[in-house]
């Protein structure tokens, strides 16, 4: 792995067969608010959270690398809700909460950025003959993540097996 997301990788590859590149950016709420969120006792939540990830030495965290590595499907499912960093992986629950300045604030921000994207895939499933998306992976797993959308809107999902 030479690069942080998988996005760089899928850059050159994209370019190659004549790959159209669309990029989104998720809606993102204001630098003063996420500040204020981030100074917020109750964010005291999310570092239990990696605590608890990282207590047993790393040997999750271990188990996710090895599953990405081999692109084990079924050990990614179960892996990667309890091990996960990605930038909106980690952030359920009571995290997610405490980052975005409570329940209705995160629920409203998953609508927007779930919203968005489907927006954006849609058109870009439209106007383009192929296309790549990437995604955490922990959208992808989620009953209401991307693809549970998508679904649920008639379109057809083939998922790696």
């Amino acid at each position: 792995m030479k690069a942080f997301s998988a996005r760089f990788a899928v850059a050159p590859l994209a370019r190659r067969p004549h790959i159209k590149i669309t990029y989104f950016a998720a809606p993102e709420v204001a630098f003063e608010e996420r500040l204020q969120n981030w100074q917020h006792a109750s964010n005291a939540v999310c570092l239990e959270r990696l605590v608890g990830v990282i207590g047993d030495g790393g040997s999750g965290v271990r188990r996710l690398a090895n599953a990405w590595s081999v692109g084990d499907i079924g050990a990614l499912r179960q892996l990667v809700p309890a091990f996960s960093f990605s930038r909106d992986g980690f952030r359920a629950g009571a995290c997610a909460a405490a980052m975005h300045g409570g329940e209705r604030q995160t629920a409203n921000y998953k609508l927007r950025r779930t919203q968005a994207w489907l927006t954006a895939a849609k058109r870009t499933l439209k106007n383009n003959r192929r296309t790549i998306a990437v995604v955490p992976m922990s959208e992808l797993f989620a009953p209401d993540g991307y693809l549970a959308t998508l679904r649920a809107e008639g379109f057809e999902i083939t998922e790696p097996e």
